[in-house]
């Protein structure tokens, strides 16, 4: 469990956001899996204002070890793609994308987290080859903990379980964001096959990878 200093830590730093939807109880239950595996590769699918990515990024520092890589395009078009309904394509297009994102890396400066998070400014589906091992052409299962919050479509959500899925090591944790969305459900159907759920706080699912 993650002691008083670091769990006032983190409710300080999300309470000081903006923008973003992750919840208190979504930081805690996020830094306490973190405190208490000691990962060294954690990725966030989704980043948005950074408000799940940092809590992870503090609970790394407390560990001592480990790095968080934020992956996210902050481009509209890839925010509602698929299979969205007309009321989120329009919302993600009211967004100022470029905001957002610079206000992302304001908020890691702003804790002094460089040392333990990477953001990468692409979508998910060109970018997960850099967690394989090129030199033997092989998917290494080198990710501890993997949060899954990117688009929510079921071609996205799919595509994001299909790709990084395979990567989390046994006894890796998921966590997949959103699981009260029909779009979401066969993204959740393909987790279960290789995962056990171990856990949801509000409508974020915890699995463990088998």
């Amino acid at each position: 469990m993650i002691d008083d200093n670091l769990t006032a830590e983190i409710s300080v730093a999300v309470n000081g956001f903006v923008h973003g939807w992750c919840t208190s109880d979504k930081a805690m239950a996020l830094a306490d899996i973190i405190v208490q595996n000691k990962p060294k590769i954690c990725v966030e699918l989704g980043v948005y204002s950074g408000k799940s990515l940092i809590p992870q990024a503090i609970a790394l520092r407390s560990n001592g070890s480990g790095i968080v890589y934020g992956i996210d395009p902050w481009k509209k078009e890839n925010a509602a793609e698929g299979n969205c309904s007309e009321a989120d394509k329009t919302w993600w297009q009211s967004v100022d994308l470029d905001v957002i994102h610079n206000y992302c890396m304001a908020k890691i400066w702003e804790h002094d987290l460089d040392k333990w998070c990477c953001i990468i400014r692409s979508q998910s589906h060109r970018c997960h080859q850099l967690f394989d091992n090129v030199l033997l052409k092989r998917r290494d299962k080198i990710i501890d903990l993997l949060h899954i919050d990117g688009c929510h479509s079921e071609e996205a959500s799919t595509r994001d379980v299909e790709l990084w899925l395979p990567r989390v090591r046994s006894g890796g944790h998921i966590f997949f964001d959103d699981v009260d969305w029909t779009t979401t459900k066969k993204a959740q159907e393909m987790i279960e096959l290789a995962c056990d759920k171990v856990g949801q706080v509000g409508n974020c699912a915890i699995y463990k990878r088998r």
